[in-house]
C-alpha cells in the first residue's frame, strides 16, 4: 500500500503527464477525496469527476489498494456563481454512483452532504422541465484554421446539386455509419442543449445550454450524439458525453418531434449511441471510461469510442523503411 507521501509522487499536480492543478487529491484509509480549490473556473466543473476517478484508477492500479468511497468536496462559496455547472455536476455523480455499486460516491458542498438523485428521479425528470425545440441552421461556411469546426462544417456540408443534408458524410466514421446512403437520415450541426422551469427564458435556467457538435442516426437508424475532439486529449469530454447521454435519455420525450422532423420519421430511441471522435486519446482515457460505461439494464445510452485514422501495420511487410 502506497503512504501518503508517494501519493502524492503519483500526482505529479500541474506537470506534464500529470493531474491538473485546479483539484487537490489524497486518500485516507479506502476514500479518495477530490477537493476543487478556491480558484477553479467555470470549465473545471466538466473534469471534477472525470479527473477525480482518473486518480482513482492511478491509486488503485498503483497502490493494488481498492478504493471503497469517493469524496468530492467544495469549499467556496464561489459556487454560487455556478448553480447550472454544479447541476451537471450533480447528476453525473448521481449516475456514476448509479453505475458503480461498488463504491460510495458523495459531494460534500461547504461541509455539507449534498442528496444525490436515485435512479428514478434522475431519469423521471419533473413535468414543468422545458428544453429547446428549436434548431437553427448553422450554415456551412466557417472560420478557416480551426481543425474540429473545419471537420464539422465538412460532415455536415451539402452534396452538389442537393438541397437537403444528410448524413451521408458520417461513413467517415466507420462501419457504424457507412451503407447508410439512400435512407436519407438527416444531420444536425450544433444541436442544443439546456433545460428551463417551465419557461424557455435565462431566469428560469436549470441547465447550462451546450452545443452537441453533431446528431443524426447510424446504419442502424439509432439516434446517433457525437462529439468531435481532434488534437486534443483532454479527459474531460468524457464528463461531456454523459452530459449529453444523460440529457438525450431524460428529455428524449420532448425532443423526439424535432429530432423526427430533422433526421428521419423512424428514429430508434431503444439505445441512444453516444460517440466520441477522436484522432488520439489520453492515456488514461480507457481507464476512465470503466467508471462511465453503463453497465445497467435500465441505462438506454451506451458510449463508444472512435479513433479516426486507425493504423495497422503489416509486421510481415519487407518495407525496411523507418518512420521516424
Amino acid at each position: 500500500m502506497l503512504k501518503n507521501n508517494e501519493f502524492e509522487a503519483l500526482i505529479k499536480k500541474g506537470k506534464s503527464g500529470g493531474f491538473p492543478s485546479f483539484l487537490d487529491y489524497k486518500v485516507e484509509d479506502n476514500c479518495a477525496i477530490i477537493e476543487l480549490i478556491k480558484d477553479f473556473k467555470k470549465k473545471d466543473f466538466r473534469g471534477f469527476d472525470s479527473w477525480g476517478l482518473a486518480y482513482v484508477a492511478d491509486v488503485e492500479k498503483q497502490s493494488h489498494q481498492k478504493i471503497k468511497k469517493i469524496s468530492f468536496r467544495i469549499k467556496t462559496k464561489k459556487i454560487a456563481t455556478f448553480e447550472f455547472d454544479f447541476e451537471a455536476f450533480k447528476r453525473r455523480v448521481s449516475y456514476l454512483k448509479i453505475n458503480n455499486s461498488n463504491i460510495h460516491f458523495e459531494i460534500l458542498r461547504d461541509g455539507q452532504q449534498v442528496v444525490l438523485y436515485n435512479a428514478d428521479n434522475l431519469f423521471n425528470r419533473p413535468s414543468d422541465e422545458r428544453v429547446r425545440l428549436s434548431v437553427n441552421d448553422r450554415g456551412d461556411d466557417n472560420t478557416s484554421g480551426r481543425l474540429e469546426k473545419d471537420f464539422q462544417a465538412f460532415l455536415f456540408g451539402k452534396k452538389k446539386g442537393q438541397d437537403a443534408r444528410t448524413s451521408d458524410r458520417l461513413a467517415v466514421f466507420g462501419e457504424h455509419f457507412f451503407r447508410s446512403k439512400g435512407k436519407n437520415y438527416g444531420v444536425l450541426r450544433e444541436f442544443p442543449t439546456g433545460v428551463f422551469r417551465d419557461t424557455i427564458k435565462e431566469d428560469s435556467r436549470i441547465l447550462q445550454t451546450e452545443f452537441v457538435d453533431i446528431v443524426s442516426l447510424n446504419k442502424w437508424g439509432k439516434l446517433a450524439i457525437i462529439e468531435i475532439k481532434l488534437d486534443d486529449t483532454q479527459v474531460a469530454v468524457i464528463s461531456q458525453l454523459l452530459d449529453y447521454a444523460l440529457f438525450f435519455s431524460c428529455y428524449i420525450k420532448q425532443l423526439l418531434p424535432v429530432l423526427k422532423e430533422n433526421l428521419h420519421q423512424k428514429i430508434k430511441t431503444d439505445e441512444i449511441c453516444c460517440y466520441v471522435v477522436n484522432n488520439h486519446y489520453h492515456t488514461r482515457f480507457n481507464d476512465i471510461l470503466e467508471y462511465y460505461s453503463p453497465n445497467k439494464d435500465f441505462f438506454n445510452f451506451r458510449f463508444i469510442k472512435l479513433t479516426l485514422g486507425h493504423i495497422e501495420e503489416n509486421k510481415k511487410s519487407t518495407n525496411k523503411t523507418q518512420f521516424k
